[in-house]
């Protein structure tokens, strides 16, 4: 039996699937938008955007912040603001391809009536050799190990808890699923909100986050996401919902660029 190619990436495809990875604020000032800092030693403090004076530099527009070396630009400059929505996709587009290796540990509490599930799933990801995707997942259910999957090109191994790996051929290709990565579909775009929401540290690397709200329409209503995006347009940090009242998706990413292990099961 096939299945349809799909990520085991961060929560933010996952999320994104649906219609269709903190610490407090740094000292900057929340209308200030990193890489915008104060104007080159020189010149006035008054100077306003797009004139020079003698031997100064102009500062930046506040509306067009700088992309720092190696990086993307992240739109947003004052906190609750609405950036455009291309920008923020195309920056998390640029972020996922960025990522070739990488950890995620994405949380899942499940609230059911007066029932509660934690479900934490650890993900190993290599797609340094973008012609052939791997990732290797192990998922605990309140703190029991029950399960594990390893995705080997278009190759899927799974296996429960003391059972044997069974592998299954993914329907696509991953021609197919390289080139959607990252990208998101102008319906999506249209029905998207982004909202700038400052400057937060995540393990220790200063990051913005954005809140997106896609309606969705319908009895279903709004999908709300939340985004912590490095220099790169890396998602580290995501918290979404998962179709359940009171139950939500978090996602971790740490380890970007080290190397990975995935070891294919012999079947």
């Amino acid at each position: 039996m096939k299945k349809r190619l799909a990520l085991v990436t961060t929560s933010s495809i996952a999320s994104l699937a649906l219609l269709v990875g903190c610490s407090g604020a740094p000292a900057t000032p929340a209308d200030q938008a990193p890489g915008n800092g104060a104007p080159t030693a020189g010149a006035p403090a008054t100077n306003t955007p797009g004139t020079t004076e003698p031997g100064t530099t102009p500062a930046p527009a506040a509306s067009e912040p700088a992309a720092p070396a190696g990086g993307v630009t992240l739109p947003g400059t004052t906190v609750g603001e609405t950036v455009d929505t291309d920008a923020f996709f195309n920056a998390m587009g640029e972020g996922m391809k960025a990522a070739t290796t990488y950890t995620e540990v994405t949380t899942s509490q499940i609230t059911l009536g007066e029932s509660s599930t934690t479900l934490v799933t650890t993900t190993q990801v290599d797609v340094t050799d973008p012609a052939h995707y791997k990732a290797h997942s192990v998922t605990e259910t309140d703190g029991t190990v029950d399960s594990e999957s390893v995705i080997d090109g278009t190759t899927m191994y799974t296996k429960t808890e003391g059972g044997d790996w069974k592998s299954e051929e993914l329907a696509g290709s991953v021609d197919e699923l390289n080139s959607g990565l990252g990208e998101v579909g102008a319906d999506v775009r249209e029905a998207a909100t982004v909202t700038y929401q400052g400057e937060e540290d995540v393990n220790g690397t200063s990051t913005r986050k954005y809140e997106v709200a896609i309606d969705m329409g319908g009895s279903i209503g709004t999908l709300t996401n939340t985004y912590w995006l490095d220099s790169r347009g890396i998602a580290l940090k995501s918290v979404s919902g998962v179709g359940v009242a009171g139950s939500t998706n978090e996602t971790i990413k740490t380890k970007i660029g080290e190397p990975v292990e995935i070891v294919v099961p012999q079947v």
